[in-house]
């Protein structure tokens, strides 16, 4: 397979492994292929790929083929939602747009049971669309009976699976912590995890920073919210046998004027040449413009910034003369780099107005709160596509008559074939879902540099910036080496983030 850009689905898309499968880079997929494939630089694992999916719900070219039930085996009400000739799922979607999103939802169950269903089973799908309101929510899910709940956007579900053990829930979009992933046991699958991603950035930083000739400042707001960036940092430069020349904790945000001197007058008696942060305070490159020979400033990108924009460095007028480079979000750096969507992308859009074979094909579905449009030409949703793709996969390798295990180790070995985010970024791991505790970590990182003017080509990833000769734009461009989607990186993760 090629190297794709991931979705710009959850808030964090810095990706973590499973407990079970170390971080491997699927540079090549063939049918029949399970030969263990590691991150470059990465340490070496004795793990393989899940086994090639033998499903009709797997090729490229269409969202299912043809396949005849199994004749030989008498399907049964083997768990909660399966009968004799049905399989009843819910699919939870977010308010906004959860019209076309019903509509394209209710499009490919009709493909499914066109399809011949799920071994044999009429796929009945029921759309639930979230209020915001965690309980009620969860009440409307458990109201359809579902034998699986699929969902897209970042729905708070994570108490309903704890608190209901006949729940499993499939949510691409989520990223979530090892202890909720620990208390769902199981059940609750998501896309990536939260765990790992600062580890997976500092390392890069330290090793590719070019930082063993430059003289080290860390600067930080004092607290907790840095803590981690601060371990992860105090680690990696002792790993590398550097040691900063100073070590500053100061809210620049909150400090007057005579502070932020001080700040700059020790960096200029220090001789410092890099700077490292985390997040890359507004108020701290316009200071260091008055340092004769600014330092380079780092940058790591934070925790909870969106995925599908771009840390914007300054709120006041940036200052060019300093430079700054930061770890920014991999959709962001796509932006600049104008890659388009990947293949599966294309592909959700082709399938979403593609007409349903036979004159079977009504699917009852049931909305608990809004009325989706029924009309077939509603704009394609490449997450609805993602979520009804993965449902069909999920249920089918479950087996004939699954219990709810065999579904759970269905969803698990599910392998990572399908995003819908832009060409380019590398994959990191070989199944698809997270929903289990991760003791290692993979991530994508994209290290970019603050440019201006922007490239011709233009960007969406832009700050507005006031230059002595008028108005330009300052961009986030990828740096050499990051500029092809960004750089897979393998991490350990901190005994903090061990699973209890």
């Amino acid at each position: 397979m090629g190297r794709r850009w991931h979705a710009p689905l959850a808030a964090v898309v810095f990706v973590a492994l499973s407990a079970t499968v170390a971080p491997v880079a699927l540079a090549a997929r063939r049918a029949g292929a399970a030969t263990a494939v590691t991150l470059p630089g990465a340490a070496q694992h004795n793990t393989s790929p899940p086994p090639p999916e033998d499903s009709p719900f797997s090729g490229a070219d269409d969202f299912c083929t043809r396949a005849d039930p199994p004749a030989d085996v008498a399907l049964g009400a083997s768990m909660p939602g399966l009968s004799a000739t049905t399989v009843d799922a819910a699919l939870l979607l977010p308010p906004a747009d959860s019209s076309a999103a019903g509509a394209t939802a209710t499009h490919f169950a009709r493909l499914v049971n066109a399809c011949g269903g799920i071994q044999g089973r009429r796929l009945t799908l029921h759309t639930v669309v979230a209020t915001g309101d965690p309980a009620a929510d969860c009440s409307a899910v458990l109201a359809t009976g579902a034998a699986v709940v699929v969902a897209t956007g970042t729905p708070a579900i994570e108490a309903c699976v704890r608190s209901n053990p006949g729940l499993v829930v499939v949510a691409p979009e989520i990223a979530a912590a090892n202890d909720v992933l620990a208390t769902t046991h199981g059940r609750l699958f998501v896309g990536t995890s939260t765990e790992g991603r600062i580890d997976a950035e500092v390392e890069d930083l330290v090793a590719h920073a070019d930082l063993a000739s430059s003289r080290i400042a860390v600067v930080t707001a004092p607290g907790d919210a840095a803590a981690p960036f601060r371990s992860a940092l105090g680690a990696a430069l002792t790993a590398q046998g550097l040691r900063p020349t100073l070590d500053l904790q100061v809210d620049l945000q909150s400090a007057d004027g005579s502070v932020r001197r001080d700040l700059a007058r020790q960096l200029r008696d220090a001789h410092i040449t890099a700077v490292l942060t985390d997040p890359l305070a507004p108020e701290l490159a316009p200071l260091l413009a008055d340092v004769p020979k600014p330092p380079t400033v780092y940058s790591l990108d934070s925790p909870d910034s969106p995925a599908n924009a771009p840390r914007v460095a300054f709120s006041a007028t940036p200052t060019p003369t300093v430079p700054v480079e930061a770890w920014t979000a991999p959709l962001a750096a796509a932006a600049v780099e104008g890659l388009g969507p990947s293949p599966f992308t294309t592909r959700c859009a082709g399938w979403a107005a593609e007409p349903v074979p036979g004159t079977h094909d009504t699917v009852a579905s049931t909305t608990t709160t809004t009325t989706p449009s029924t009309a077939e030409g509603a704009a394609p949703s490449a997450s609805v596509c993602l979520a009804m793709r993965l449902l069909a996969r999920g249920l089918y390798l479950a087996g004939p008559n699954p219990t709810q295990r065999d579904v759970v180790r269905a969803f698990h070995n599910l392998p990572d074939t399908d995003h819908t985010g832009p060409d380019g970024e590398p994959t990191v791991r070989p199944n698809q879902l997270v929903n289990e505790p991760v003791r290692r970590a993979a991530a994508v990182v994209v290290r970019t540099a603050l440019t201006t003017p922007c490239p011709a080509s233009g960007s969406a990833s832009t700050t507005s910036t006031t230059t002595p000769g008028g108005t330009a734009l300052s961009c986030w461009v990828p740096v050499s080496g990051y500029d092809s989607g960004g750089r897979a990186v393998d991490t350990v993760l901190t005994s903090a983030a061990q699973p209890r």
